[in-house]
């Protein structure tokens, strides 16, 4: 565990395990109403995507030592001062920004923090878009010299040289002196490319520990954070789908180690168990969320969420199911070249968080019977429905149930917090010679088809399934039930819409969870921090964003004047249509 102060948020997920949950939290239900605003940052870094890529703010600040750790979507990492936002440093690795790099959108949520036993010296972890691992000196964020290359490793090195299909968008993995770092890779774009291996490099030196590839073939990467159990010295790691990621026919079988939770023996990466949870994806439907890890009545679990809706409740020792799983037939391809899995995974408890059929939705009529008509043209025999080509309807569809936004636990309570989509998408392979010209479409090179993936609107740009489309849940762990769901957010369309609240909205970005009962989210499309009674899901408290707060919030209590911050940043996000910004918002008790 890292000998930083019990006030200290200092991982991504707070803790190396990710549950986002805050002790001796100030904040309770009687005073949360007496948050206010306290200070804004700008870090002058964004872009609208005219030159290059869009980016979006995903970043979840940390606080180490006394310094608040903010990054960029272009990887600046900005040090403030926690009381008051001033900057105290700003380090730009200057990265190529009308460069293609692995991911359309450029995002960083997060840096990770080391402290060095012997010297006492802490260090910042930052891996960048285009797949760097530069270390920098926290007190004055500059590169430690000592570290790789004056500071830097080169991550595409010998996995995927030359390349800009490879990159990094989460914070790595610290546990004891290791680094671990996954990747990301556009995983529709070829059969060749480049592998999902993960790495461990010494903190100190930069010096190569271990890798371990999780799948002999391209992409079954780890782009969502890895987590970490310091006291049993495992690391869990939640791989995506294999490449390419919506045609499977040249990458016969399960695909073992792709789309699941692997536990790796962190001081020689060695496999200790895998837990597939999509078998032979043809969706996209990779893990997109850390891994969570608690005690539930003493047992170590790993809480695996799922694009599905599915949440997994595994043993941290052996993988096994905490809840049972059943195998169930689901329906064939009818694709030339692709044979799906006949069988997939379901946890029989907790119930998933999107667990109604798809049905066809418009705020009018003509909206309903154009949406009904599509829905009529698409193949849809339910969850894992091969795409097809004439069109499969995906639902839920390719970033819910839950995304990058994870969950949250209070494990005093044994309560998991996390929040979902549902709306659908659809998917079309296209044979490659009718393929040539088309616009928005993935390439899928070496396979007999492109693919077009696309959302699923009906008017006014509202999603085609009927509501709620955005929620936030409460499961109890102990038993797999679930305690309450609400809607969460209103969508942006329907602000004047007076049924909008009972909609819920898309969303990304997650939440964190505290000793006195609150639940802390914004993620909705509009542009609120809300504070939920953990107890039945009531809103007690909500304050305005200058922006879409696209990214988890996070809290401290300030080690030089007491007083306690909850800290969003709000740079909205291209992909909801949410206003864009460069904001780090405080809040102050």
């Amino acid at each position: 565990m890292l000998p930083f102060l019990v006030q200290d948020w200092t991982a991504y997920g707070r803790d190396p395990g990710g549950t986002r949950f805050v002790p001796h939290c100030a904040i309770t239900k009687a005073n949360v109403s007496q948050l206010k605003p306290a200070w804004t940052f700008r870090t002058g870094d964004l872009s609208n995507g005219s030159e290059g890529p869009s980016s979006a703010f995903e970043c979840t600040p940390i606080l180490v030592d006394g310094t608040l750790l903010v990054v960029s979507p272009f990887n600046q990492v900005f040090a403030l001062d926690p009381d008051t936002g001033d900057r105290k440093w700003s380090y730009d690795p200057k990265i190529a920004r009308k460069r293609p790099q692995a991911v359309m959108q450029l995002v960083c949520r997060g840096v990770s923090a080391w402290q060095d036993p012997a010297t006492k010296k802490s260090r910042v972890f930052v891996a960048t878009n285009d797949a760097r691992l530069i270390a920098l000196d926290l007190t004055t964020g500059r590169p430690v010299s000592t570290f790789g290359k004056a500071g830097t490793i080169d991550l595409r090195k010998g996995i995927a040289d030359g390349r800009t299909s490879y990159g990094e968008t989460s914070p790595p993995c610290i546990i004891g002196s290791k680094v671990v770092v996954g990747s990301c890779i556009a995983d529709d774009f070829s059969v060749n490319m480049p592998p999902g291996t993960i790495r461990a490099f010494d903190a100190r030196t930069g010096k190569l520990s271990w890798s371990w590839r999780p799948y002999n073939g391209g992409a079954a990467n780890a782009w969502a954070p890895i987590s970490a159990n310091p006291k049993t010295g495992m690391v869990f790691v939640p791989t995506g789908s294999p490449s390419p990621d919506v045609y499977g026919g040249l990458r016969p079988g399960n695909n073992a180690d792709a789309d699941s939770i692997t536990a790796l023996r962190a001081s020689d990466g060695k496999k200790i168990w895998s837990f597939q949870v999509v078998r032979h994806d043809l969706w996209n439907y990779d893990i997109p969320a850390q891994p969570i890890l608690t005690e539930v009545n003493g047992r170590a679990v790993v809480v695996a969420l799922t694009k599905m809706g599915h949440i997994f409740v595994l043993d941290q020792v052996t993988g096994k199911p905490v809840f049972g799983v059943e195998e169930r037939k689901v329906p064939a391809s009818d694709v030339p070249g692709e044979k799906a899995s006949a069988l997939q995974p379901f946890p029989l408890r907790p119930k998933p968080m999107s667990d109604t059929p798809f049905v066809p939705w418009g705020l009018d009529e003509t909206s309903r019977r154009r949406v009904a008509a599509r829905t009529k043209q698409l193949r849809n025999e339910g969850i894992f429905t091969p795409p097809s080509l004439k069109g499969t309807l995906i639902f839920p569809g390719f970033i819910g149930g839950s995304n990058w936004s994870g969950g949250s636990v209070n494990p005093e309570t044994d309560t998991l917090f996390v929040n979902s989509n549902s709306f659908a998408g659809i998917a079309t392979l296209i044979p490659r010679v009718e393929a040539k010209g088309l616009r928005g479409v993935a390439a899928q090179r070496g396979t007999p088809y492109a693919t077009k993936l696309e959302s699923f609107f009906g008017g006014a740009g509202l999603p085609a399934n009927a509501p709620p489309w955005g929620q936030l849940h409460a499961y109890d762990l102990r038993t797999g039930a679930l305690r309450w769901e609400v809607p969460l957010g209103v969508h942006s369309a329907l602000r004047n819409n007076s049924d909008a609240k009972k909609w819920g909205s898309p969303n990304l970005g997650g939440s964190f969870a505290t000793d006195t009962g609150l639940v802390f989210i914004a993620a909705a499309m509009d542009n609120t921090l809300r504070a939920f009674d953990a107890r039945d899901g009531s809103v007690l408290w909500s304050a305005p964003l200058p922006a879409g707060g696209q990214a988890t919030p996070m809290t401290y209590r300030s080690p030089k004047t007491g007083k306690t911050y909850v800290v969003q940043c709000a740079g909205g996000h291209h992909g909801l249509g949410t206003k864009e910004g460069d904001f780090v918002v405080a809040f102050k008790l």
